[in-house]
Protein backbone atom coordinates (compact mmCIF):
# COMPACT_ATOMS: atom_id res chain seq x y z
CA UNK A 1 0.00 0.00 0.00
CA UNK A 2 1.14 3.24 -0.37
CA UNK A 3 -0.22 7.01 0.64
CA UNK A 4 -0.52 10.14 -1.25
CA UNK A 5 -1.67 13.10 -1.58
CA UNK A 6 -2.70 15.87 -3.83
CA UNK A 7 -3.72 20.13 -3.40
CA UNK A 8 -7.84 19.57 -5.30
CA UNK A 9 -9.37 21.75 -7.52
CA UNK A 10 -9.55 24.73 -4.79
CA UNK A 11 -6.25 23.84 -2.77
CA UNK A 12 -7.92 21.33 -0.71
CA UNK A 13 -4.92 18.65 0.35
CA UNK A 14 -6.84 15.01 -0.21
CA UNK A 15 -5.16 12.23 1.16
CA UNK A 16 -5.86 8.77 -0.45
CA UNK A 17 -4.33 5.41 -0.67
CA UNK A 18 -3.04 2.50 -3.51
CA UNK A 19 -3.02 -0.46 -3.02
CA UNK A 20 -2.02 -3.49 -5.38
CA UNK A 21 0.92 -1.84 -6.68
CA UNK A 22 3.40 -4.83 -5.61
CA UNK A 23 5.17 -7.45 -8.24
CA UNK A 24 6.57 -6.93 -11.51
CA UNK A 25 5.55 -3.64 -13.62
CA UNK A 26 3.60 -5.78 -16.29
CA UNK A 27 2.05 -7.83 -13.84
CA UNK A 28 0.71 -4.59 -11.81
CA UNK A 29 0.20 -2.71 -15.33
CA UNK A 30 -2.58 -5.49 -16.48
CA UNK A 31 -4.41 -4.98 -13.13
CA UNK A 32 -7.81 -3.28 -13.50
CA UNK A 33 -8.64 -0.41 -11.35
CA UNK A 34 -11.02 -0.34 -8.63
CA UNK A 35 -11.69 2.90 -7.43
CA UNK A 36 -13.88 3.07 -4.00
CA UNK A 37 -15.98 6.05 -2.61
CA UNK A 38 -15.97 5.58 0.93
CA UNK A 39 -18.57 6.25 3.68
CA UNK A 40 -18.59 9.42 5.93
CA UNK A 41 -17.84 7.58 8.62
CA UNK A 42 -15.55 5.55 6.98
CA UNK A 43 -11.35 5.91 6.66
CA UNK A 44 -8.81 3.75 5.06
CA UNK A 45 -9.36 0.83 8.31
CA UNK A 46 -12.67 -0.05 6.96
CA UNK A 47 -11.21 -1.87 4.15
CA UNK A 48 -7.83 -3.33 5.18
CA UNK A 49 -9.07 -6.80 5.84
CA UNK A 50 -11.10 -6.76 2.43
CA UNK A 51 -8.62 -5.22 0.49
CA UNK A 52 -6.08 -7.91 1.56
CA UNK A 53 -8.15 -10.18 -0.47
CA UNK A 54 -8.34 -8.14 -3.56
CA UNK A 55 -4.69 -6.50 -3.94
CA UNK A 56 -3.31 -9.68 -5.76
CA UNK A 57 -5.53 -9.02 -8.22
CA UNK A 58 -6.29 -5.56 -8.57
CA UNK A 59 -5.17 -1.95 -8.04
CA UNK A 60 -7.39 -0.31 -5.91
CA UNK A 61 -7.70 3.64 -4.84
CA UNK A 62 -9.68 5.20 -2.25
CA UNK A 63 -9.50 8.45 -0.34
CA UNK A 64 -10.20 10.33 2.68
CA UNK A 65 -13.26 12.84 1.40
CA UNK A 66 -12.21 16.76 2.18
CA UNK A 67 -13.25 17.75 5.63
CA UNK A 68 -12.36 14.38 7.05
CA UNK A 69 -9.92 12.55 8.49
CA UNK A 70 -7.19 12.82 7.16
CA UNK A 71 -7.83 14.97 4.29
CA UNK A 72 -8.36 19.18 5.07
CA UNK A 73 -11.32 21.05 5.78
CA UNK A 74 -11.77 23.20 2.92
CA UNK A 75 -11.17 27.28 3.17
CA UNK A 76 -14.48 27.58 1.49
CA UNK A 77 -16.70 25.14 4.29
CA UNK A 78 -19.81 25.32 1.50
CA UNK A 79 -17.30 22.76 -0.64
CA UNK A 80 -18.30 19.78 1.12
CA UNK A 81 -21.29 18.69 -1.78
CA UNK A 82 -21.26 15.60 -3.34
CA UNK A 83 -20.32 17.07 -6.68
CA UNK A 84 -17.00 18.61 -4.90
CA UNK A 85 -15.71 14.98 -3.77
CA UNK A 86 -16.14 14.18 -7.56
CA UNK A 87 -14.07 17.03 -8.20
CA UNK A 88 -11.52 15.82 -6.04
CA UNK A 89 -11.75 12.41 -7.51
CA UNK A 90 -11.15 13.75 -11.02
CA UNK A 91 -7.67 15.20 -9.59
CA UNK A 92 -6.63 12.01 -8.27
CA UNK A 93 -7.28 9.95 -11.34
CA UNK A 94 -5.80 12.54 -13.25
CA UNK A 95 -2.69 11.81 -11.61
CA UNK A 96 -2.67 8.66 -11.12
CA UNK A 97 -3.07 8.38 -14.78
CA UNK A 98 -6.34 6.11 -14.22
CA UNK A 99 -8.66 6.37 -17.65
CA UNK A 100 -10.52 3.16 -16.69
CA UNK A 101 -11.99 1.39 -13.92
CA UNK A 102 -14.79 -0.33 -12.06
CA UNK A 103 -16.30 2.37 -9.67
CA UNK A 104 -17.01 1.15 -5.87
CA UNK A 105 -19.10 3.64 -3.05
CA UNK A 106 -19.77 2.34 0.54
CA UNK A 107 -22.74 4.19 2.32
CA UNK A 108 -22.60 8.00 1.11
CA UNK A 109 -19.70 6.52 -1.75
CA UNK A 110 -22.94 5.28 -3.47
CA UNK A 111 -24.06 8.88 -4.05
CA UNK A 112 -20.35 9.54 -5.03
CA UNK A 113 -20.28 6.79 -6.97
CA UNK A 114 -23.45 7.64 -9.62
CA UNK A 115 -22.46 11.55 -9.27
CA UNK A 116 -19.32 10.34 -11.07
CA UNK A 117 -20.97 7.84 -13.36
CA UNK A 118 -23.17 11.12 -14.23
CA UNK A 119 -20.39 12.89 -15.37
CA UNK A 120 -17.44 10.93 -16.18
CA UNK A 121 -19.28 7.68 -17.52
CA UNK A 122 -16.91 6.74 -20.76
CA UNK A 123 -14.37 5.78 -17.94
CA UNK A 124 -16.19 3.30 -15.90
CA UNK A 125 -16.55 0.24 -17.06
CA UNK A 126 -18.85 -1.39 -13.91
CA UNK A 127 -20.12 -0.13 -10.92
CA UNK A 128 -20.03 -1.55 -7.11
CA UNK A 129 -22.65 -0.03 -4.77
CA UNK A 130 -22.22 -1.14 -1.33
CA UNK A 131 -25.05 -0.69 1.56
CA UNK A 132 -25.99 2.78 0.44
CA UNK A 133 -28.85 5.18 -0.54
CA UNK A 134 -28.98 6.67 -4.39
CA UNK A 135 -29.73 9.57 -2.62
CA UNK A 136 -31.66 11.94 -0.11
CA UNK A 137 -29.83 9.89 2.34
CA UNK A 138 -31.95 11.00 5.29
CA UNK A 139 -35.41 10.46 3.71
CA UNK A 140 -34.52 7.37 1.95
CA UNK A 141 -32.80 5.57 5.37
CA UNK A 142 -35.86 5.80 7.17
CA UNK A 143 -39.27 6.45 6.40
CA UNK A 144 -39.29 9.63 4.36
CA UNK A 145 -41.95 11.53 5.93
CA UNK A 146 -40.70 11.14 9.75
CA UNK A 147 -36.85 12.13 8.19
CA UNK A 148 -38.10 15.20 6.49
CA UNK A 149 -39.91 16.38 9.29
CA UNK A 150 -37.09 15.17 12.40
CA UNK A 151 -34.10 14.39 10.84
CA UNK A 152 -33.00 17.62 9.00
CA UNK A 153 -34.33 19.89 11.73
CA UNK A 154 -32.54 17.59 14.75
CA UNK A 155 -29.12 17.32 12.66
CA UNK A 156 -29.63 21.31 12.08
CA UNK A 157 -29.95 21.83 16.10
CA UNK A 158 -27.16 19.67 16.96
CA UNK A 159 -24.75 21.28 14.51
CA UNK A 160 -25.44 24.39 15.86
CA UNK A 161 -24.98 23.19 19.83
CA UNK A 162 -21.68 21.43 18.52
CA UNK A 163 -19.45 23.79 20.00
CA UNK A 164 -21.24 22.92 23.27
CA UNK A 165 -21.74 19.68 23.31
CA UNK A 166 -18.54 18.24 21.70
CA UNK A 167 -15.94 19.34 24.50
CA UNK A 168 -18.83 17.49 26.92
CA UNK A 169 -19.54 13.98 25.20
CA UNK A 170 -16.50 13.62 22.42
CA UNK A 171 -13.43 13.35 25.01
CA UNK A 172 -15.36 10.40 27.38
CA UNK A 173 -16.36 8.52 24.43
CA UNK A 174 -13.33 8.61 22.56
CA UNK A 175 -11.89 7.06 25.81
CA UNK A 176 -14.63 4.80 25.68
CA UNK A 177 -13.96 3.84 21.99
CA UNK A 178 -10.47 2.33 23.15
CA UNK A 179 -11.71 0.29 25.47
CA UNK A 180 -12.18 -3.52 24.16
CA UNK A 181 -15.57 -3.50 25.85
CA UNK A 182 -16.61 -0.95 22.83
CA UNK A 183 -16.51 -3.56 20.55
CA UNK A 184 -19.07 -6.17 22.66
CA UNK A 185 -21.12 -3.05 23.67
CA UNK A 186 -21.67 -2.36 19.77
CA UNK A 187 -22.51 -5.77 18.93
CA UNK A 188 -24.76 -6.23 21.85
CA UNK A 189 -26.90 -3.40 20.36
CA UNK A 190 -26.89 -4.69 16.52
CA UNK A 191 -24.77 -2.00 15.41
CA UNK A 192 -22.22 -4.64 14.17
CA UNK A 193 -22.03 -7.96 13.68
CA UNK A 194 -19.29 -9.97 15.61
CA UNK A 195 -16.23 -8.83 16.20
CA UNK A 196 -14.92 -6.92 13.00
CA UNK A 197 -10.81 -6.50 13.26
CA UNK A 198 -10.81 -3.05 12.25
CA UNK A 199 -14.23 -1.71 13.95
CA UNK A 200 -12.75 -0.45 16.92
CA UNK A 201 -10.22 1.85 14.51
CA UNK A 202 -12.82 2.88 12.67
CA UNK A 203 -15.19 3.97 15.67
CA UNK A 204 -12.22 6.14 17.31
CA UNK A 205 -11.53 7.90 13.99
CA UNK A 206 -14.91 8.64 13.73
CA UNK A 207 -15.06 10.29 17.15
CA UNK A 208 -12.30 12.48 16.31
CA UNK A 209 -13.92 14.06 13.63
CA UNK A 210 -14.96 17.53 13.50
CA UNK A 211 -18.79 17.20 14.19
CA UNK A 212 -19.75 20.65 12.91
CA UNK A 213 -18.23 19.38 9.39
CA UNK A 214 -19.53 15.80 9.54
CA UNK A 215 -23.19 17.27 10.10
CA UNK A 216 -22.93 19.83 7.63
CA UNK A 217 -21.85 16.78 5.20
CA UNK A 218 -24.86 15.02 5.87
CA UNK A 219 -27.19 17.43 5.45
CA UNK A 220 -25.85 18.37 2.05
CA UNK A 221 -25.58 14.87 0.98
CA UNK A 222 -29.41 14.99 1.96
CA UNK A 223 -29.68 17.72 -0.76
CA UNK A 224 -28.17 15.78 -3.51
CA UNK A 225 -30.52 13.29 -5.32
CA UNK A 226 -29.50 10.30 -8.60
CA UNK A 227 -33.11 8.77 -8.60
CA UNK A 228 -33.27 9.96 -12.43
CA UNK A 229 -29.97 8.76 -12.99
CA UNK A 230 -30.49 5.02 -12.18
CA UNK A 231 -32.93 3.76 -15.43
CA UNK A 232 -29.93 5.49 -17.90
CA UNK A 233 -26.84 3.43 -16.17
CA UNK A 234 -25.74 1.09 -18.48
CA UNK A 235 -22.92 -0.28 -17.61
CA UNK A 236 -22.41 -3.66 -14.97
CA UNK A 237 -23.81 -3.25 -11.33
CA UNK A 238 -23.46 -4.82 -8.61
CA UNK A 239 -25.94 -3.61 -5.50
CA UNK A 240 -25.08 -5.27 -1.82
CA UNK A 241 -27.13 -4.94 1.23
CA UNK A 242 -26.78 -6.40 5.01
CA UNK A 243 -29.93 -7.73 5.65
CA UNK A 244 -29.70 -6.68 9.71
CA UNK A 245 -28.27 -3.07 8.23
CA UNK A 246 -30.28 -0.33 10.42
CA UNK A 247 -28.78 2.74 8.77
CA UNK A 248 -29.39 1.85 5.24
CA UNK A 249 -31.87 -1.13 5.20
CA UNK A 250 -32.08 -3.65 2.59
CA UNK A 251 -35.60 -2.31 0.29
CA UNK A 252 -33.08 0.78 0.04
CA UNK A 253 -31.14 -1.61 -2.08
CA UNK A 254 -33.68 -3.61 -3.43
CA UNK A 255 -34.78 -0.28 -4.81
CA UNK A 256 -31.80 1.13 -6.75
CA UNK A 257 -30.82 -2.70 -8.45
CA UNK A 258 -34.33 -2.84 -9.63
CA UNK A 259 -34.12 0.54 -10.85
CA UNK A 260 -30.72 -0.01 -12.86
CA UNK A 261 -31.09 -2.24 -15.88
CA UNK A 262 -29.65 -5.62 -15.54
CA UNK A 263 -27.94 -4.85 -12.34
CA UNK A 264 -26.68 -7.75 -9.79
CA UNK A 265 -28.43 -8.04 -6.32
CA UNK A 266 -27.03 -9.67 -3.64
CA UNK A 267 -27.85 -9.38 0.39
CA UNK A 268 -25.20 -10.23 2.95
CA UNK A 269 -26.50 -12.66 5.65
CA UNK A 270 -26.11 -11.43 9.24
CA UNK A 271 -24.22 -8.00 7.66
CA UNK A 272 -25.12 -4.30 9.19
CA UNK A 273 -24.25 -1.43 7.87
CA UNK A 274 -20.62 -2.13 8.09
CA UNK A 275 -20.43 -5.70 5.92
CA UNK A 276 -16.98 -4.66 4.39
CA UNK A 277 -15.39 -5.03 7.93
CA UNK A 278 -18.22 -8.00 8.99
CA UNK A 279 -17.24 -10.18 5.87
CA UNK A 280 -14.02 -9.34 4.03
CA UNK A 281 -13.81 -12.34 2.16
CA UNK A 282 -17.38 -12.99 1.44
CA UNK A 283 -17.44 -9.12 0.01
CA UNK A 284 -14.32 -9.64 -1.81
CA UNK A 285 -15.07 -12.53 -3.21
CA UNK A 286 -18.04 -11.64 -4.37
CA UNK A 287 -16.80 -8.28 -5.87
CA UNK A 288 -14.20 -10.54 -7.50
CA UNK A 289 -17.18 -12.96 -9.16
CA UNK A 290 -18.62 -10.30 -10.53
CA UNK A 291 -15.93 -8.42 -12.19
CA UNK A 292 -14.53 -11.68 -13.44
CA UNK A 293 -18.17 -12.88 -14.88
CA UNK A 294 -19.37 -9.36 -16.15
CA UNK A 295 -15.78 -7.99 -17.31
CA UNK A 296 -13.60 -10.80 -17.95
CA UNK A 297 -15.49 -13.32 -19.11
CA UNK A 298 -14.62 -14.19 -22.23
CA UNK A 299 -17.08 -13.75 -25.22
CA UNK A 300 -19.46 -16.66 -26.40
CA UNK A 301 -19.17 -17.34 -29.74
CA UNK A 302 -20.70 -19.76 -32.13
Amino acid sequence: MIEKSLRSFDGTRIVYQVWGSEGAAEEVARRRWLVIANGYGGTFCSWRELLGWLEARYRVLLWDYRGLHRSEIPADRTRLRIEDHCLDLDRILDAEGISRMVLGGWSVGVQVALEQYRRRREGIDALILVNGAHGRVLHRSLDGRLAALLLGPSLRSLRALTPLLAPLLLPPLRLASRSPSSLSVASLLGVVHGRPASFQEALHAVLTLDYRIYLQMVLQADEHDTEDLLPSVAVPTLVTAGDHDRITPPRVARQIAARIPGAEYFEIPGGTHYSVMEFPRLCANRIESFIRGRLDRPPVTG
